[in-house]
């Protein structure tokens, strides 16, 4: 029963948060947003239908499968950030909606809470024990709520931005670290649950979609530096044949 609550959880958050970087994304135009819901729509039927047929469970092969299918969203995450579709991406779009997204992170944590709860994650995933992402999640909301001013304060986003980039760093650094291929927290305290379907979605989405969102943050940040540009002029510049 327990594992039900995670599954659902953890499957309810993914499609919610797929959707919303799909809207995100699709502040650059039509097209790209058509291109990403096929990109994301394709990437988690595959990542799911893998995981399903067990497929990530060998930790042998070095890399091993599972990890190649994080790394291909992240990096992917990544790159959509630091492109030119990114920077329209960040000139169209408000700190607001850019950091409010990454909300999500605050019921994801109260699900791996549980997963830690019934044994099938191990607790040094979970704010139990050595992953404090949770805060990021919770300050997401008023730091979004003050960058809906007509000059958000660029401190606080900078402050918010470092301190959830350097926690998405801890957790990750755990999550591998806590692998077969480590073992750093020891033989129970393995992280393979992640390995099946719909836990897939836990590396698979919800971590590109938190890298994408502070990806994005850093770069609006940075064309916002010293350029004095309305949101308009700087979406103008990251458009085709713009200025």
């Amino acid at each position: 029963m327990k594992d039900s609550v995670v599954a659902i959880g953890m499957t309810s958050i993914a499609m919610v948060v797929a959707a919303l970087t799909v809207a995100l994304v699709g502040r650059a135009g039509r097209a790209v947003a058509m291109i990403a819901g096929v990109v994301v729509a394709l990437l988690m039927v595959a990542e799911y239908s893998l995981a399903s047929g067990g497929a990530l469970r060998d930790w042998t092969p070095r890399p091993p499968p599972l990890l190649v299918a994080a790394a291909v969203p992240i990096l992917l995450a990544l790159v959509t950030a630091l492109s030119r579709v990114g920077g329209r991406i960040a000139a169209s779009t408000s700190f607001a909606a850019i950091i409010g997204i990454q909300a999500f992170r605050l019921p994801l944590e109260l699900v791996m809470h549980q997963a830690a709860i019934s044994g099938l994650m191990p607790v040094q995933m979970s704010y139990s024990g050595r992953n404090f992402d949770i805060l990021t999640g919770i300050l997401a909301i008023p730091v979004a709520l003050v960058s809906m001013r007509s000059r958000p304060s660029r401190a606080v986003i900078i402050a918010w931005n470092v301190v959830g980039t350097l926690l998405l760093v801890n957790i990750l650094t755990i999550a591998v670290a806590s692998t077969p291929i480590f073992a750093a927290f020891g033989p129970d305290h393995l992280n393979t649950w992640v390995a099946d379907a719909p836990y897939i979605f836990l590396p698979t989405v919800l971590v590109p979609a938190a890298v994408f969102g502070h990806a994005l943050t850093w770069r609006k940040l940075s064309m916002e530096t010293g350029r004095g540009l309305t949101p308009d002029r700087q979406a103008a510049r990251y458009r085709p044949g713009g200025v």
